[in-house]
């Protein structure tokens, strides 16, 4: 909204990570809807191609990825060994066009780091990707975008996903992120200090607590073996991202604590935090009754 001045409708999580009570969350901020993996353990024999409903919120709208149209792009698309390969456009809108017309939606979710770095541009990639719409009209497949859809479509059901669920690994959840107990003890180092970080108005600090819950910096910890290379960034094992992790947030504790004392107990904290709350309320509520008093005298005025 900063940049372009427009209010986000719908909500995209780090690696499309969603639960119900993410939902419920994010339909409290606003959102109409939200992005998220098609994972078979979730959704059993029902298809992504339709458009779902939060389980705990049926306001919140879920959009569900086409894992298997996705990667055939963002990770097959230049593997000569690929049964597909090479993959054109023309082909690739006929699988689209040959899925039942009753299914409303087919959603294709992936990083934009595929076009260009997990597929080169020498697999001739952003030519692909500019003949898909020549390709769609000539079948009548149109694109839209998740607002649009969001607006255009019913709900057909609820998506029911009571834990966590991801697009990343076979497993498809969040044990690539706190899945050993190295990321767990530098997780819940982390968020030890959230109470006192919402209090201050220290913009590096804030700054800095944003980039310490960047996914990547658990990610980079993980020791499963899922067959796959993973980069992990200026690091060449998972037990040097922790080392570094931990010396950064040792430090960023620090400068945290003082600001608050660790001697301030919890219960304190949040004493603090709801006064703060109550305050935010009554001048809200104060710069409405303002507001209204303003239109009265302005009416009044122009009437005189």
């Amino acid at each position: 909204k900063q940049v372009f001045g427009q209010t986000p409708k719908v909500f995209r999580n780090s690696s499309l990570i969603y639960s119900n009570e993410i939902g419920s969350v994010v339909a409290s901020m606003g959102f109409k809807g939200i992005l998220t993996e098609g994972a078979k353990h979730v959704l059993g024999w029902k298809s992504p191609h339709y458009v779902y409903h939060c389980a705990y919120n049926p306001k919140l709208k879920v959009l569900l990825r086409d894992f298997k149209l996705s990667d055939d792009i963002s990770l097959r698309f230049s593997n000569s060994d690929w049964s597909e390969y090479p993959l054109f456009a023309d082909k690739y809108i006929g699988w689209i066009a040959g899925m039942p017309e009753e299914e409303q939606v087919i959603n294709i979710f992936m990083e934009l780091s595929a076009l260009g770095i997990a597929q080169p541009l020498s697999s001739n990639i952003l030519q692909f990707i500019k003949a898909l719409p020549v390709c769609a009209k000539e079948k009548g497949i149109s694109f839209s975008t998740p607002s649009e859809v969001v607006a255009k479509f019913k709900s057909v059901d609820q998506v029911d996903v009571p834990y966590p669920m991801s697009w990343i690994d076979e497993e498809r959840d969040t044990s690539c992120w706190l899945g050993n107990v190295m990321q767990r003890e530098a997780f819940n180092k982390l968020y030890s200090v959230a109470g006192r970080v919402h209090l201050c108005n220290d913009r590096r600090i804030k700054q800095d607590w944003d980039y310490l819950q960047a996914s990547n910096n658990f990610r980079f910890m993980t020791t499963k073996k899922t067959g796959l290379w993973l980069n992990r960034g200026i690091y060449d094992s998972p037990y040097d991202a922790f080392t570094n992790y931990m010396n950064i947030l040792g430090d960023f504790i620090s400068r945290v604590d003082a600001l608050y004392p660790v001697e301030i107990e919890n219960e304190e904290l949040n004493s603090l935090l709801t006064t703060i709350k109550n305050q935010g309320e009554e001048i809200e509520k104060l710069q409405k009754e303002l507001d209204k008093y303003k239109k009265k005298a302005a009416k009044k005025a122009a009437t005189e």
